[in-house]
């Protein structure tokens, strides 16, 4: 049933998923899709489940309802990355590729370790020139943040263009 896979997938992901990505994933068309929400609208609306659907114009959520949310306090305390990782990270999203002397220059030298961390989890990549290295986003960065990585590209350009 594509409901429960739609389930397994929403839960599996823990976080907002675009609607295209899904479909991707299952291999079904908007209808298919539209029809396995429809399911779960229904399945969630009785009291004798724990779980609702966030839904938008272009993606879906799968939480818990307010009445439990209490529960998920005590063990979601920390963001996913710390926010000086972050920050880190939208630098050089903003500015890549980017020489990692800029970076040190811009947030410190505790992003030497941030840095490094993002390269851990893939999310940006290292290659040398001369003294410094240039950083880079990876693939797996738009896909982790859910970008379009050409659309981003382009509008980006175009926001440097102005900047000149």
């Amino acid at each position: 049933m594509i409901a429960n896979k739609l389930e397994a997938l929403l839960y599996g992901f823990g976080r907002t998923v675009s609607k295209e990505k899904i479909m991707k994933i299952l291999k079904i068309d908007e209808k298919e899709l539209e029809s396995a929400i429809k399911t779960l609208m229904d399945r969630y609306k009785k009291d004798d489940t724990c779980f609702k659907l966030i839904v938008t114009n272009d993606s879906l959520m799968l939480t818990v309802k307010d009445k439990y949310s209490y529960l998920l306090k005590e063990i979601v305390k920390e963001p996913e990355m710390p926010k000086a990782v972050i920050e880190t990270l939208a630098v050089i999203a903003w500015k890549a590729p980017i020489e990692q002397s800029k970076i040190i220059e811009l947030r410190n030298n505790k992003a030497y370790n941030h840095i490094k961390y993002l390269e851990q989890k893939g999310l940006i990549r290292k290659r040398k020139k001369g003294k410094t290295y240039i950083i880079e986003l990876t693939d797996r960065f738009y896909d982790y943040f859910e970008i379009d990585k050409e659309r981003i590209k382009q509008e980006l350009t175009k926001i440097k263009e102005l900047e000149k």
